[in-house]
């Protein structure tokens, strides 16, 4: 069932490409924020008169409290159609096909593309490192320890970084802050979304030719596959987007790149399903990811926590497949200072780097990991 509201704008709280952020006035008078993409749709004003889906909020999921707007009832002030972006005449693959809100795109892979012959080829990625996992949280971790690292000197060149986003999540690129902001900063160098995702640099029709995209037509280093904004999850073994890491790793190792997982990882999240390794990863790993991955653990935990995490990927057969290699040299201090130099405080299920040391230490072991495949080359 969808939840409608209808409603008057009030403010624009903030825009940028293919995004407005609003709050939105209703009937009774109460005030709501809204999300209002611009890509399909012109700009709303503040009088605007507009048709919201209040669905997530009304169930309490976690959609960070937005609605979402439909569509403009009330078009008066946008009598020139101004912002939103142009009709694509020329893609031909829809994205949301057989919605209401189906658009067509120009993907790489089409006829009418430039790069179209780009996958007429064997193509391979060439043992690019990939960074895969399962929040988006993880994003502005891992891109904030390779800028770190660049920083410092570590690698003899720029390190280009791609950033893949996947089904598990939110569909528009434009809704996440962290794009945006990774963007604006330069940490990531270029976006690719794949099957129904849309907004990124490049459009592609599968995980496969994203991948492809991301190695042959944006040149990418590194390339991190995550999902957007809002995993979704059932509290049972397979009910959950995040097995999609199994499916992004086989897919790596297909295509000749190296799948390095990016390890979720939490001793202060209350549901003991996701004390230590979580759940979800320990079952992709073990039932999903049938091609060997590289998995990099932190080993300077306390005793007892690495201890937990021992017993766990024995019990679930990890090491029988994938390749296990514990860091003990990656310091607190290096990941306060790399964290520190992102615009803003970076969380993950609500914690911060203090509250959840060992989820952040994790993750910068796999961008460690990456950074040491180049190194080696």
């Amino acid at each position: 069932m969808i939840h409608w509201r209808i409603g008057t704008v009030a403010k624009i709280d903030k825009e940028r490409e293919q995004v407005q952020f609003i709050q939105v006035q209703d009937e009774d008078g109460a005030t709501m924020k809204a999300v209002h993409y611009t890509d399909v749709q012109p700009l709303v004003r503040v009088g605007s008169k507009v048709l919201i889906n209040t669905t997530a909020v009304d169930l309490q999921l976690g959609s960070g409290g937005y609605h979402f707007v439909y569509m403009i009832i009330d078009d008066t002030l946008n009598e020139k159609k101004d912002g939103g972006s142009k009709p694509n005449h020329i893609g031909h693959i829809m994205k949301l096909r057989y919605t209401p809100q189906q658009r067509s795109v120009l993907t790489c892979e089409e006829p009418n593309s430039p790069t179209h012959t780009l996958f007429l080829e064997d193509k391979s990625l060439e043992e690019t490192p990939v960074l895969i996992g399962e929040l988006h949280s993880m994003l502005p971790i891992l891109c904030s320890w390779l800028h770190y690292k660049q920083n410092q000197g570590k690698t003899t060149k720029h390190v280009k970084i791609c950033y893949v986003m996947s089904e598990g999540g939110a569909l528009p690129i434009s809704f996440s802050e962290h794009v945006a902001c990774l963007k604006d900063t330069g940490w990531i160098d270029g976006t690719v979304t794949y099957g129904h995702t849309y907004g990124g640099d490049i459009e592609a029709v599968n995980k496969f030719t994203a991948l492809i995209a991301a190695k042959h037509i944006l040149k990418a280093d590194i390339i991190i596959v995550l999902m957007g904004p809002g995993i979704v999850g059932t509290g049972t073994k397979l009910g959950h987007t995040g097995i999609e890491i199994g499916e992004i790793a086989n897919a790596v190792s297909i295509l000749q790149g190296i799948p390095i997982i990016v390890p979720r990882i939490s001793f202060m999240d209350h549901r003991e399903r996701h004390r230590g390794i979580s759940h979800h990863l320990l079952t992709t790993l073990s039932t999903i990811a049938l091609k060997q991955s590289q998995l990099y653990l932190p080993y300077n935990l306390p005793q007892e926590y690495t201890n937990h995490i021992e017993k766990q990927i024995t019990e679930f057969g990890v090491q029988k497949l994938h390749v296990i290699t514990w860091y003990n040299h990656l310091k607190f201090d290096d990941i306060e200072k790399s964290l520190n130099l992102y615009p803003f405080p970076i969380k993950t299920m609500g914690r911060g780097l203090y509250d959840d040391p060992a989820f952040f230490l994790a993750v910068c072991c796999a961008a460690q990991a990456a950074l040491e495949v180049l190194m080696q080359d």
